[in-house]
């Protein structure tokens, strides 16, 4: 009985692959004709003299084969002895052997040595070809994104596929290509933004105390003198009763007022007029009421900013791990307003600026 369950005859004894060894003398007869035997695949010989051996050891039908059983008989194939040329019996053997996955010839594995190298150039970051690296964006002014290009050592083309895939920006802001490799780079990328929020931190806590000292130098100073103006408005309104008295007194007497005293009374109405006015309490109200609308506004940007802060330091902290894009996404929205709202508070507080300067002009005179 043979490997894959075939029988051989009576002079055959089962060999690992089917084939059966013969007497002494065919073994002598295969050694006096070696020029007329051909090897299989597995390397077993013939000694069949006119007939080619099948490359799977298929059985010959000539009595003096010293191979009974094959590995064709295995795979339910047989073939006659002289049947196929060399060539045929090649082709047929590779056919088989790719049919059940045993294709010996193919050898195109890499290396050890060559994989572990493709496996270090994949993740070292210095290699160009590198799976490591990723384009993010910076937000730059549009008058300045023409002029940024690739950086030396990056592919150009790969440059202008993320410049052309960029996010839609405005009027105030593009967005340009900059490629970052490896862990260490991405680190050092979430270090800046960190270094950009604290200093916006900074810069808010900067408006805050200015604001708060305003809001102080506005109780301390510009209340007193309000009340010490009050205090003079009452005595000048007194006095300018009494002075009006007596005008009226004297010209129902007969005395009549000079063009100095008549533009004197006119402007003393016209300044009790404007003092009397709603207008002048409604500016001071609105004023203050736009002091404590800056300040509830810094206190908000700074909650914010410390928010955005502490979930960047999270995502730090994680070591070999990716900030989610929510993060990305929610830091840029932040710092996108923390520009739009510093702006908005520089404007305003020169509006408060100036007005508070008017004032004080108009005061004075």
């Amino acid at each position: 009985m043979s490997l894959f369950g075939n029988t051989t005859s009576n002079q055959q004894g089962g060999g690992l692959f089917g084939a059966s060894q013969q007497q002494q003398q065919q073994q002598q007869q295969q050694q006096q004709q070696p020029q007329q035997q051909t090897t299989s695949l597995f390397g077993q010989s013939s000694a069949n003299a006119p007939a080619q051996q099948s490359v799977f050891a298929n059985p010959q039908q000539q009595n003096s084969n010293p191979l009974a059983g094959s590995l064709s008989a295995g795979f339910g194939a047989a073939t006659t002895s002289g049947a196929l040329g060399a060539q045929s019996q090649r082709e047929l053997a590779q056919s088989r052997l790719e049919a059940a996955g045993l294709n010996s010839t193919a050898r195109h594995d890499k290396s050890p040595k060559d994989a572990m190298s493709v496996l270090v150039s994949k993740w070292d970051p210095n290699d160009q070809g590198t799976s490591m690296q990723k384009y993010l964006y910076n937000a730059v002014h549009p008058a300045y994104a023409p002029y940024y290009h690739p950086a030396p050592g990056e592919s150009e083309r790969d440059w202008e596929t993320a410049l052309s895939n960029k996010p839609k920006g405005d009027a105030e802001i593009a967005y340009v290509p900059v490629q970052v490799r490896g862990f260490e780079a991405l680190g050092k990328r979430l270090e800046l933004q960190a270094q950009v929020l604290n200093k916006l931190q900074v810069n808010l806590h900067e408006m805050n105390n200015s604001l708060a000292a305003i809001m102080a130098k506005h109780q301390q100073d510009i209340s007193v003198r309000i009340e010490t103006s009050k205090r003079q408005h009452a005595a000048i309104a007194q006095r300018t009763l009494r002075l009006a008295i007596k005008c009226q007194i004297l010209r129902n007497r007969g005395y009549a007022l000079d063009s100095t005293e008549e533009t004197l009374r006119r402007n003393i109405l016209d300044l009790n007029k404007q003092i009397q006015e709603p207008s002048f309490s409604a500016r001071e109200e609105e004023i203050w009421a736009r002091m404590v609308a800056l300040r509830e506004r810094a206190r908000w940007l700074e909650e914010e900013g410390k928010r955005v802060g502490a979930a960047a330091a999270e995502a730090q902290r994680q070591e070999g791990s990716k900030l989610p894009d929510n993060v990305l996404q929610g830091a840029n929205r932040i710092l996108r307003d923390y520009d739009g709202q510093l702006a908005h508070l520089a404007k305003e507080l020169e509006e408060v600026k100036k007005e508070y300067q008017e004032w004080e002009l108009e005061k004075r005179r």
